[in-house]
């Protein structure tokens, strides 16, 4: 049940959980708020994150999830879809997600349910 939760807390936070630097790879320490998610996320640092860019971060936490986490984390990140999650940040569906998008997608709702299930 707490990794269930930490799990889904940390991609609320904004992908945090990776620990990787979207760009090099290199691991982080500590926790990074949405903002901080975000220009990790934003490899060419163009304020916006293309697809590829948020699905490089988005697969890297699906492969932590499956690889640290339990059996629950693991059926979890079976369900996740970069490009749905991608679709629903981009609010104004101009094919990129800007920084505010980005702080402002809480997907903590649509993922209980997906764990749930």
């Amino acid at each position: 049940m707490f990794r269930k939760a930490f799990l889904l807390a940390a991609f609320a936070a904004g992908l945090a959980i990776t620990g990787a630097d979207a760009q090099d790879g290199k691991k982080l320490k500590g926790k990074l708020d949405k903002g901080q998610a975000f220009d990790k996320l934003d490899a060419n640092r163009d304020g916006q994150l293309s697809k590829e860019e948020f699905k490089a971060g988005f697969d890297k936490l699906k492969e932590l999830m499956a690889e640290k986490g339990g059996e629950k984390a693991k059926k979890l990140a079976e369900k996740m879809d970069a490009d749905k999650t991608f679709e629903k940040m981009d609010a104004n569906k101009d094919g990129t997600v800007s920084k505010s998008e980005y702080e402002k997608f809480e997907p903590l709702g649509e993922l209980k349910k997906k764990a749930d299930k």
